[in-house]
């Protein structure tokens, strides 16, 4: 490397700056003049550096600014920055990110810009998957920001001639149409910024659970250190959690909190949660998601009708022992495809960019913006006009009556409802009467059971089960009568809006 004089020139003022006694702090901000300071509209903090010949964006809160402006001024003067000196500088670089500085989004792993996407590799040499409606190549530089978290691992370099099928054996589902739903759910992982199903992988024991997680989680978000997390324990270290990756996998569910479950829909249609911001009274910062999920779990991982309406389920089979491979050939035979399977997912990607405009789905399900997206793609699927729904209901179904049998209340209004056309009454006569036909009486005495109080909101959040039984709820109101709410067996569906809500509930 050559004498750069320019540079010379700028130690030498730096240094003639400290012997006219500028403090640590200033010289800290003047080191750092010269890079690119943004902020997003979270008002997070953001430099650009230049670093290897590759850009990496890095929020000025993080230990790797903090030790890279620190090395700055240890290279210039032979000396360490006091630590005080590095937190007043990073205040005013932070100060001019949020108030000189352009407005960014940092995304992670994945982004679209301008009908493109972009899937970030987190290798060495800082590339990203471009895709369009004209195919997918690997690119050096993108017009859009992303960041690298420490759970965040290198995916390979895709290559083309792939086919989806050379997925099959790495996934033990029960049949073709699960596989079909695992591959949709993975086509809906490569959309950026689109409403995601929460993937639900249940099995007993020995059925490869954990396994089927991390190859799917590993065909678009990889991750070395942390493939699959334990259950976070409240909404906030949930979101946190979300928030390190693209997917969040989380393993071995034995139970799922009314709380979480919610946070999960949150996090699947997009939603935001606050939490107190460190050392502050009053202040809130919000974390604002949009993400796939894979819970799995031997049984019942989602019990929640709302929940399990933003689901995707995969009943997993026992692996007979004749049948099953050790760990190190498993994966090693899959890493050899793997780059064939993702370049081959890349393909129907591009295809279903181009196709999306032209696509319509007459009856749209819940989740129908995810429903469109594999609509969009079924031909270069080589599935069948209208066979992604057909598969989508079913498997909707099969959620819904897993709800149903696992809700004391809903197995209890059906049996009430058997032999009734219509009841209408106030909450509190209804949880007398429906309480006569509980199965097991010991659910009366437990959590599961409702109070008179709460059994409207409870039929509330079961109702989308309840009408696939011909049961429907509706809540009356204030009548001259009371609080009344009514149950009403009918043989047709209600009718559905545009966007998946149902208009009567």
């Amino acid at each position: 490397m050559g004498y750069d004089e320019s540079k010379a020139n700028e130690l030498q003022q730096l240094k003639d700056d400290d012997e006219s006694k500028k403090t640590q702090s200033q010289i800290l901000v003047e080191m750092a003049s010269d890079i690119e300071l943004f902020h997003t509209p979270d008002e997070t903090a953001y430099a650009v550096l230049t670093i290897n010949e590759h850009e990496e964006v890095m929020p000025l809160r993080k230990k790797k600014f903090k030790r890279w402006l620190r090395m700055q001024y240890y290279d210039t003067f032979g000396k360490v920055a006091g630590s005080q000196a590095v937190e007043d500088a990073l205040s005013t670089l932070e100060g001019g990110a949020l108030f000189k500085g352009e407005m960014h989004q940092v995304h992670t792993r994945i982004a679209e810009y301008k009908g493109r996407f972009y899937i970030d590799l987190a290798n060495e040499h800082y590339e990203a998957i471009e895709v369009s409606e004209d195919g997918w190549k690997v690119v050096s530089q993108t017009p859009v920001y992303f960041k690298r978290t420490n759970s965040l691992g290198e995916l390979p370099a895709p290559e083309p001639g792939g086919r989806i099928e050379q997925l099959k054996p790495f996934l033990n589902c029960r049949n073709e149409d699960d596989f079909k739903m695992a591959v949709a759910w993975l086509l809906a992982t490569k959309r950026p910024g689109s409403p995601y199903p929460v993937l639900l992988v249940q099995g007993e024991q020995g059925s490869s659970k954990s396994t089927t997680t991390k190859v799917l989680r590993s065909l678009i978000d990889p991750s070395e250190t942390l493939p699959l997390r334990n259950l976070p324990k409240s909404e906030e270290e949930l979101a946190i959690a979300a928030s390190k990756a693209h997917i969040g996998a989380y393993d071995n569910i034995s139970s799922l909190s009314n709380a979480l479950s919610d946070t999960f829909c949150k996090i699947a249609l997009g939603g935001s949660v606050a939490k107190r911001e460190l050392y502050s009274d009053d202040e809130e910062a919000v974390i604002t998601l949009m993400k796939p999920s894979i819970l799995n779990g031997i049984s019942d991982v989602g019990k929640r009708p709302d929940l399990l309406d933003r689901s995707i389920m995969l009943n997993l089979p026992s692996i007979p022992k004749d049948k099953r491979t050790d760990e190190g050939t498993f994966w090693r035979e899959f890493e050899a495809v793997r780059p064939k399977i993702i370049g081959a997912f890349l393909d129907v990607v591009s295809a279903a960019i181009k196709g999306l405009p032209y696509t319509v789905v007459t009856n749209k399900p819940r989740m129908a913006d995810f429903a469109l997206w594999i609509t969009a793609a079924e031909k270069a699927l080589n599935w069948k006009p209208g066979e992604f729904i057909e598969l989508y209901s079913r498997n909707q179904q099969e959620g819904i009556n897993q709800s149903l049998e696992t809700d004391p209340l809903a197995v209890a209004v059906i049996d009430f409802m058997k032999n009734r056309k219509q009841y209408k009454g106030t909450p509190t006569e209804a949880h007398e009467l429906i309480t006569e036909y509980v199965r097991d009486q010991r659910t009366i005495y437990s959590k599961a059971w409702p109070t008179p109080r709460s059994i409207k909101g409870r039929l509330t959040r079961i109702a989308p089960g309840l009408r696939s039984e011909g049961i429907y709820f509706t809540d009356l109101g204030q009548t001259s009568e009371g609080r009344l709410i009514k149950l009403e067996r009918m043989e047709e569906e209600a009718p559905i809006s545009e966007d998946g809500e149902d208009i009567t509930i």
